[in-house]
């Protein structure tokens, strides 16, 4: 079968070497007893979809799900955010997709795919791919997951990334036999299910102690009430011009360092005063935009301008449970921006005159170590999570290259 020719900077690099038994292939080191294919060629039918006109009321809120790229970002296989008419359905380019089919997105978020377990109307963002009897579905929704960086590198357009149909139907594609297939999909399904109950008994815990947090920090009788400034000192941080960054030195923590949208530091080789530092236990607060509180736990480092340090008075205050409460005080606050559409700003003086409620300081401690106890229980199930993810993505990268083999080719088994 003549394979149409790929996007170039689709193929991946070749490998070193390449085993007995195995061949050097456009899709890279493949088994010898799989076949060298295109997407094109194990699919029967590819359809699109579209989207009733918005204008028209009676074309929406109905029964019928109507998947867009959005779902990918909030998927559950039973639903979709949005949902369509019988008349909206008839009145439109979309299509019914039944349940169980492969739909992948060519525009937007590239290379992504999902099976839903009920039927679904798509937009025309979206395709459904119905592959051939010689491939496994499941198989196919893993080979997207494998491949979905390389797909979204395919991509095309000068403000929103696409990928035509043509050039989707011309991905390379190595092609096992339907047992083989078979089998790589219940091994990646069953780790798919471990960390689908990660992720569900994460959530759980998370619930179980925001719930728990609320009731530990409801003012209760012999209680009382005290201005934040009076029980601790905020520490502003410190400005930098850009001559004064350094390639090392002691790091410079910066809002995008707290929120993980960045790790990359800049440094400072400048000498200040010790306020001006943190160490790993500091409680240090975001203020501007992006806010809140948090435990540091790197090294000694320099915080800057839109983070204060927050010190406790000994004896009256305990870090850890005023973390808690800062906690609690700012996703209320998030919450309350969130249905409001107000950016997060807060001042240095608003925040030495909140007003938070006490118990004695032992009962201070003992709370903060019951609510530093679940998130420990959380974390360390986060870790576990990350863990299987980069399994599962181990697991891909041998299973769906055919390094690791879950059925015996016909030739050892003839043998």
């Amino acid at each position: 079968m003549e394979v149409k020719e790929a996007s170039a900077h689709y193929l991946p690099e070749q490998d070193l070497d390449c085993p007995s038994g195995y061949r050097r292939t456009e899709v890279g080191v493949i088994p010898d007893d799989w076949e060298e294919t295109s997407l094109g060629a194990v699919t029967n039918k590819i359809i699109g979809g579209g989207t009733p006109s918005r204008s028209v009321s009676n074309y929406w809120n109905g029964d019928i799900p109507w998947m867009t790229v959005k779902d990918f970002a909030h998927y559950s296989p039973f639903g979709t955010l949005e949902h369509i008419t019988e008349i909206g359905l008839k009145n439109s380019a979309s299509n019914i997709i039944p349940r169980r089919t492969l739909i992948a997105s060519t525009r937007m978020a590239l290379g992504k795919a999902v099976i839903y377990e009920v039927d679904v109307c798509i937009n025309q963002d979206l395709k459904a791919i119905f592959p051939n009897n010689e491939v496994n579905t499941d198989f196919l929704y893993f080979w997207f997951q494998f491949n979905e960086s390389r797909i979204a590198e395919m991509g095309s357009g000068s403000t929103v990334m696409g990928i035509s149909l043509e050039d989707l139907k011309k991905i390379p594609f190595a092609k096992p036999t339907k047992a083989e297939q078979e089998a790589i999909a219940g091994a990646l399904s069953d780790t798919g299910a471990l960390i689908e109950s990660l992720e569900q008994l994460i959530a759980k815990k998370r619930h179980i102690k925001q719930g728990a947090m609320q009731e530990l920090l409801r003012p209760k009788e012999g209680w009382v009430e005290e201005a934040l400034g009076s029980l601790a000192m905020l520490i502003n941080g410190r400005a930098y011009a850009l001559h004064e960054w350094e390639s090392s030195g002691v790091p410079v923590i910066r809002l995008q360092n707290l929120t993980g949208r960045g790790e990359d530091y800049y440094y400072s080789n400048l000498t200040l005063p010790d306020k001006q530092y943190c160490y790993s236990g500091d409680l240090l607060f975001m203020w501007s935009a992006t806010f809140g509180p948090i435990i540091w736990r790197g090294p000694k480092a320099i915080y800057h301008y839109h983070i204060w340090k927050i010190e406790c008075r000994d004896g009256a205050l305990h870090k850890k449970f005023l973390f808690y409460v800062l906690s609690d005080i700012t996703e209320k606050l998030k919450n309350s921006s969130a249905s409001g559409g107000t950016m997060l700003h807060l001042t240095k003086s608003g925040m030495e005159n909140l007003t938070i409620h006490l118990p004695s300081y032992l009962e201070q401690e003992e709370i903060a170590s019951v609510l530093a106890d679940m998130d420990t229980e959380i974390t360390t199930l986060e870790t576990k999570l990350a863990k299987t993810r980069q399994l599962k993505q181990g697991m891909m990268h041998e299973l769906l290259t055919g390094r690791i083999r879950l059925v015996k080719p016909a030739k050892d088994r003839d043998s």
